[in-house]
């Protein structure tokens, strides 16, 4: 597999200028850089379908998990509100809506991380840690580089943090039984 990244020294901005975006052909546009897609040529950045499919499967499994794993209705509407929002930010921010809804995206994915190291780090076990560590380091990079992707790459590397993210959705609930932080 080769990779379409540009070199993070590079300077985004020098690369391309807005006059040679309105030249090229949709083919031509997906080899650039989604930042320079989101500055010069907003109307054809394609929507990431695949990226909003896995929303929603990672938003439903964390309603059902929380609806049927804590124990106090106020836990349960809690995080149930949480992956609804989710559920809607990030499928309009993924779905190029409106740039906004990236704010309410982040906001409601921090409160869902908090929540459940709230609810469950106390019983996790190193396999749990470990994984997590793994998993948001793996983040920190892909939010890293991800600017200067072209949307391929930037879609896979979207794609295999929700997979991620899912996966830990899944197992955390099943093999930890909910112990409070406080």
């Amino acid at each position: 597999m080769q990779y379409d990244i540009v070199p993070v020294e590079q300077n985004v901005e020098q690369m391309d200028c807005e006059g040679e975006y309105k030249t090229l052909t949709d083919e031509q546009i997906k080899e650039k850089p989604m930042v320079l897609r989101y500055k010069y040529d907003r109307k054809r950045v394609p929507i990431l379908h695949s990226v909003i499919l896995l929303n929603v499967i990672l938003c439903v499994s964390g309603i059902f998990g929380a609806l049927y794993y804590l124990r106090l209705p106020e836990e349960r509407f809690t995080l149930a509100i949480c992956y609804s929002v989710l559920f809607i930010a990030a499928s309009m921010n993924q779905g190029l809506i409106n740039r906004w809804w990236r704010l309410i995206d982040i906001l409601m994915a921090n409160a869902i991380l908090i929540l459940n190291v709230f609810f469950y780090v106390r019983k996790c076990n190193i396999f749990h840690l470990i994984y997590g560590a793994c998993l948001f380091s793996y983040f920190g990079w892909y939010a890293w580089t991800g600017s200067t992707m072209t949307v391929k790459i930037y879609e896979l590397h979207t794609n295999i943090w929700h997979i991620g993210v899912i996966v830990l959705v899944y197992v955390l609930p099943l093999s930890v039984k909910q112990e409070n932080l406080f």
